[in-house]
């Protein structure tokens, strides 16, 4: 991942007919409008007001979203950047972490927040690819072509013995286990979150099967 300008996000609607923004002292409590953090009385925070359409808005937000935006984004909308940036670790392809470089622009809260947006986002694609795996053809059907080695199981898991690049994108990488999805004749695809790659049999080795209803059944 690039560090700055990771995320360009394109709002709805008229350029501003004006804006300013400045840093300044609360006097009072806020809310900040990205977190939802107080903002506590003596804090600075980043004081923007404009107007859209029309309408005036101002927006406040604490040193800690400031940070975050700064870090990756070129373009954002205002009230909805860790929205945003959470979209885009979920959404983009590979597990990878921002840069030093990037995370060192961070207050050590924000650094906090991403790295639990990070971890989010992990949490969600093992989830999406293990509904991928459970959804092989395979567990329903399989055909006279299916491996008789097999048994009848249906490969869950697998480790790669060698790195394998996807024909337009993604790749799996050597000794690193991923998801499969087998249909029903035996093809076996490896899973990662961008895409997924059909494997010859040289090329990984079955690590984890997927339990038949008898076992579930225990």
């Amino acid at each position: 991942m690039e560090c700055s300008c990771v995320v360009n996000v394109d709002c709805d609607g008229d350029s501003a007919e004006f804006a300013s923004t400045r840093m300044v002292t609360a006097k009072k409590p806020h809310l900040c409008s990205e977190c939802n953090k107080t903002i506590a009385p003596g804090e600075e925070y980043e004081y923007m007001c404009g107007k859209w359409d029309g309408d005036f808005e101002t927006y406040k937000t604490c040193i800690d979203c400031a940070s975050i935006r700064n870090a990756f984004f070129c373009t954002w909308c205002y009230g909805t950047v860790i929205e945003d940036l959470s979209t885009n670790f979920i959404e983009g392809c590979g597990f990878d972490v921002p840069s030093s470089e990037c995370m060192s622009k961070l207050t050590p809260r924000a650094l906090d927040m991403v790295c639990d947006l990070i971890e989010e986002s992990w949490d969600y694609k093992e989830a999406r690819m293990k509904r991928i795996s459970d959804g092989s053809p395979a567990l329903a059907l399989q055909k006279a072509t299916y491996p008789y080695k097999w048994q009848g199981k249906v490969p869950r898991k697998i480790v790669m013995t060698c790195t394998v690049q996807g024909d337009f994108n993604g790749e799996l990488l050597g000794g690193e286990e991923y998801y499969a999805y087998v249909k029903a004749d035996g093809a076996l695809y490896g899973i990662d979150d961008c895409a997924r790659i059909e494997l010859k049999e040289n090329q990984y080795r079955v690590v984890e099967w997927h339990k038949t209803k008898k076992e579930d059944s225990k």
